[in-house]
C-alpha cells in the first residue's frame, strides 16, 4: 500500500519535531518501587478536564478517585488519552506525590500523555504528527523512551479515530473506519521502522486504539495484528463496562518485548465492580488497562538514549 510505503520512507527515524517537545515536571520526591519488574497501562480518563467548562463537571474527590485507581493499579508508566490540558492532569497528579508526566503540544481539545513513577527513567521524544492524518479529526501521538532495571523500551501512545454516534450514515462510518486503518498502518509502520534498523528491540504501542482484533466484519485492526513483528497482548481482556465486549484499549509489543511479560498479568482495573455507577462514570468510560514485565533479565540492546543516567539522543 503507497501510505505504508510513505510513512516507512520518510519516518523511518522515530519521529520529528522534537523541539516542540516539553517535559512536564511535578516535585522531586523518589518513592522505592518494584525493582522485579514494570507495571505499564493505558487509561482513556474521558473528557478529563481542568474545572472549567468541562465536558464532565468533577469534584475533587473525583480526582482523588482517579489517583487512587493508578496508584492501587501499580503502574509505573500509563499512557492518557482525552486529557484537556496539562492543568487538568496536575489535579490528579496532585495526589500522586510520587509521579511525574509529559503531554502532548497540539492543539486539539483531546491530548494523549504519559504518566510516570519517577523512579523510572523517561524520555519524552516528541509529538508522533504522522498519527494526524485530518487535522481536528485525528491526533497525533507520543514516543517515550523507558528504562527501568535492566529493560529498556519505546513507547508510541495513541489515541486512533472512534466510530460513534456522529456516524449516522453508511459513508460516515466507513470514512471513520478508513482514517482508523490508516492510523493502524502508521502505527504499525512506526513499529517496523525501529525494529528494522536493529538499535532497539522492545517496542510498545499503547493507547485506545477504538477496535479489537476480535472483530469479524469491519475488523480495522488487522494492520497491527497481522504484524508478524507484534504482539496484541490484551486481544481476549473484556470490557470492564459491557462484558460481552472485548476492550479497545489495549498493549502492542513487539516480539522481544513479550518475552520480558510475566504470565497472567494481562489485566483490567474494573472500578466499575468497586464503585457506584454513579461515581465511576465519574471517572471514565473506560477502564485502566495493565500489564507486567520482567526488568532482571539481562538487557539485549542496551538503550542509545540513557548514557551514565543522562539523557540521550541516538
Amino acid at each position: 500500500m503507497r501510505v505504508k510505503a510513505l510513512i516507512l520512507a520518510l519516518f523511518s527515524f522515530i519521529c520529528f519535531g522534537c523541539e516542540r517537545c516539553e517535559r512536564k515536571k511535578t516535585d522531586d520526591f523518589r518513592e522505592v518501587s518494584n525493582q522485579k519488574e514494570i507495571v505499564v497501562g493505558t487509561f482513556n480518563i474521558e473528557w478529563l478536564g481542568d474545572g472549567v467548562n468541562d465536558r464532565i463537571d468533577r469534584t475533587e474527590e473525583d480526582y482523588k478517585t482517579i489517583a487512587e485507581i493508578i496508584k492501587e493499579a501499580d503502574c509505573d508508566i500509563v499512557g492518557l488519552q482525552e486529557i484537556e490540558n496539562a492543568s487538568a492532569l496536575e489535579r490528579v497528579v496532585r495526589y500522586l506525590p510520587n509521579y511525574s508526566f509529559v503531554i502532548s503540544n497540539d492543539d486539539a481539545p483531546q491530548k494523549v500523555a504519559v504518566l510516570f513513577r519517577k523512579t523510572v527513567r523517561v524520555k519524552f521524544i516528541c509529538d508522533y504528527s504522522p498519527l494526524e492524518i485530518v487535522d481536528r479529526r485525528t491526533r497525533p501521538g507520543l514516543v517515550t523512551a523507558v528504562q527501568k532495571g535492566d529493560f529498556d523500551f519505546l513507547v508510541l501512545v495513541a489515541h486512533f479515530k472512534a466510530t460513534s454516534r456522529f456516524d449516522d450514515t453508511p459513508e460516515k462510518l466507513e470514512e471513520s473506519r478508513v482514517l482508523r486503518i490508516r492510523q493502524a498502518e502508521i502505527a504499525s509502520a512506526w513499529a517496523d521502522s525501529i525494529l528494522q534498523h536493529k538499535n532497539e528491540l522492545d517496542v510498545f504501542i499503547i493507547g485506545d486504539l477504538n477496535d479489537t482484533p476480535r472483530r469479524v466484519k469491519f475488523n480495522t485492526m488487522y494492520p497491527l495484528s497481522d504484524n508478524p513483528n507484534l504482539i496484541f497482548l490484551t486481544e481476549s481482556l473484556k470490557s470492564c463496562r459491557y462484558e460481552n465486549a472485548y476492550v479497545i484499549d489495549h498493549i502492542v509489543v513487539s516480539k522481544s518485548a513479550s518475552e520480558r511479560l510475566i504470565p497472567n498479568s494481562v489485566s483490567v482495573y474494573n472500578f466499575y465492580r468497586t464503585l457506584s455507577k454513579e461515581k465511576a462514570e465519574k471517572v471514565s468510560d473506560h477502564c485502566l488497562v495493565f500489564a507486567r514485565f520482567d526488568i532482571l533479565a539481562p538487557d539485549n540492546d542496551p538503550s542509545k538514549y540513557f548514557v551514565d543516567g543522562k539523557v540521550a539522543f541516538r
